[in-house]
Order: structure tokens, then C-alpha cells, then sequence
């Protein structure tokens, strides 16, 4: 869960590293692993080749370091958000419309601070936002 500043950060680390370690192993030594073993019975592995993971890690780190800038501000606005709201809380009767109790912003991008609403996973968010996309003509 990533609720703060630090915890944000070290996903970055973490991503950029295995991300890094990735390309290594694809540049390095992919095509001298032993094969003849477990290794090559794994089917997910050994559907890969040096190109598909070199290729793949250079698109992940294209982009790994502004999906970090996003979600740094994304957590450092839900902690602004959390700190103000507690203080207009405290000076504000209370809320009493349902739909003003209950309206939220994005969850993920702001921190995961409240009760996670109903799941969209990548694949579902990429295949809705894509075909918006697709009948605006984009």
C-alpha cells in the first residue's frame, strides 16, 4: 500500500531495480541459461527471448520515472487533502447528504486512504479507456 511519500518511493526503487536487473539478464545472460532443465520447461520463460525482455524493460523505464512523479504528487496531494479536510471538519457541522458522504476521488490515485470501492484492474481500465477512446476517434 502506498500511503506515503517513502512508500511511494521505495515501489520506485523496487520497480526501477527489477526493471534494471531485467534488462541485465536479457543483455547478459538470457541466452546462456540452462535450458535443458527446469528452466526450459517453464512455459512463460521460455516463450521469452533477450529482444522481448529488452524491449519490454526499456518500455517499462520509458515511463517508470513520470509514473513515479505522478504518484509522488498523487500521495502528497491525499495528505494535503487528509490534513485540511481534518481541520474543516473540526470548524464545519456535519455533512448530512448521502451523496456528499459518500463521494470520493480516485481511489488509487489518491493515496487508497478510504474503504477500496469496486475493483478496475489495469487491463479492465486500459480496455474502457480504450474504447472511448476508440468511438471519440482518438
Amino acid at each position: 500500500m502506498t500511503a506515503s511519500l517513502i512508500d511511494a518511493w521505495r515501489w520506485y526503487e523496487a520497480a526501477r531495480q527489477l526493471v534494471q536487473t531485467m534488462e541485465r539478464l536479457g543483455r547478459k545472460h538470457w541466452n546462456e541459461l540452462p535450458w535443458d532443465g527446469d528452466l526450459g520447461r517453464d512455459n512463460h520463460l521460455n516463450e521469452m527471448t533477450s529482444a522481448k525482455i529488452l524491449d519490454g524493460s526499456q518500455t517499462v523505464l520509458d515511463d517508470l520515472d513520470d509514473l513515479c512523479v505522478l504518484l509522488l504528487f498523487s500521495v502528497f496531494e491525499a495528505t494535503i487533502r487528509k490534513r485540511v479536510l481534518a481541520y474543516v471538519e473540526a470548524e464545519l457541522p456535519p455533512l448530512r447528504h448521502a451523496t456528499i458522504k459518500r463521494a470520493y476521488r480516485n481511489w488509487v490515485a489518491h493515496g487508497r486512504r478510504t474503504e477500496q470501492p469496486a475493483a478496475v484492474n489495469p487491463a479492465t481500465a486500459y480496455d474502457r479507456l480504450k474504447r472511448f477512446l476508440d468511438l471519440l476517434g482518438a
